[in-house]
Formats: structure tokens, sequence, C-alpha cells
């Protein structure tokens, strides 16, 4: 999953972030900004900081897929057979959760 998001603000202590799949129907614009508190974020690298800002904001994107319409070629048909044939050219749904990862910190170690 591909994810975007834009910082529409930054205080003292918080930022307002705006965050989507970058496979949204909407543009990123159109969704509302949330707030985020800056001591959820991990500054050590750029790389770092963009996972955290993600994980902090990560439980909206599922949000907005509920709130999402389904495209009307998009809707799953009512399928329960495992023949591969019957299967071909059928719009098929199954819920994938991601599994949670986290980024390590590493230092270089020069031998």
């Amino acid at each position: 999953m591909k994810i975007i998001f834009k910082i529409t603000d930054v205080d003292s202590n918080i930022i307002e972030v705006k965050i989507c799949r970058i496979s949204s129907h909407k543009p990123i614009d159109e969704f509302s900004a949330k707030t985020t508190n800056i001591t959820q974020l991990d500054f050590t690298n750029y790389e770092n900081l963009v996972h955290s800002i993600v994980k902090a904001n990560i439980n909206r994107i599922n949000s907005q897929d509920e709130k999402e319409n389904v495209l009307k070629e998009n809707i799953p048909d009512d399928i329960s057979e495992v023949n591969l044939e019957s299967l071909k050219n059928k719009v098929i749904e199954y819920e994938y959760k991601d599994k949670t990862y986290t980024l390590l910190n590493m230092n270089r170690v020069n031998l």
C-alpha cells in the first residue's frame, strides 16, 4: 500500500496532516487535516520521520476506505469455488491485514 500525506500546518508541538492512499479517488486536498502530536514523531532521519508520521495516522487510511464508495466495476462477485477457471475474470474480495513492522536504527561499524 502506497500512502501520501501533506503537512498543512506546523505549530510548536503539533502538526496538521492530510493523508490518503496514492490511488485514492479524491485529491489529497479534499481530505480533512488532522493534528498529530510532535512528541510521537521520530526525528533521527528522514525515513524514520516519514514512517512515524504515517504510523501515527494509519488508522485514518482504514476509516477513509470504509467511507469511500466502491466503484460499480469493483463490486466483488459472490464466489466460493477453488477452480481457477471459474475464478477467471471475476472480481474477488479479500481483506488483507498489513503486518506491522518498525524501522531499526543502525550504526555504521567500520572494521
